[in-house]
């Protein structure tokens, strides 16, 4: 859809779908919160990479350390969205803990949400590219 659509569909409001924003829930009764995946796969990117080689690769003597990392990693994003949630509704809820495989299978889903929206979150491959020093300043003035 195009701008002009968009606008023209909506009374000149552009609106900016929900991409991106997934539910998860930890254990058959945990309760459900919402995770911007691409935000939390950032995020991880830097904590995996703080273990990794010049290659990319994992050195066999920091495969405990790195799980450790995950599981740590995914505990925070667990602790603070059910901070979160009770911030908005004042339930105070038990916080799951997070295991290995549960880890293991979190940062895979968010893995595999991230590569659904991967189009909406790059540049499109038709746009020609420059460098931000050819680029003229963009200034963005809010009227009230």
């Amino acid at each position: 859809m195009s701008v002009a659509e968009a606008k023209s569909s909506t009374n000149g409001v552009i609106r900016i779908a929900r991409k991106g924003i997934v539910k998860f829930a930890f254990g058959e009764d945990g309760d459900e919160f919402p995770v911007d995946v691409r935000l939390v796969y950032d995020a991880w990117r830097e904590v995996d990479w703080q273990l990794r080689n010049e290659k990319g690769e994992l050195p066999s003597d920091k495969w405990v350390e790195h799980g450790q990392n995950r599981v740590a990693f995914v505990q925070n994003v667990v602790n603070n969205a059910y901070a979160l949630l009770t911030s908005k509704d004042g339930v105070d809820r038990e916080i799951p803990q997070v295991s290995g495989a549960e880890a293991i299978a979190f940062i895979d889903f968010v893995y595999e949400e991230v590569e659904k929206v991967h189009n909406f979150f790059s540049p499109k491959k038709d746009e020609p590219s420059s460098s931000p020093a050819s680029q003229p300043e963009v200034r963005i003035n809010f009227s009230q």
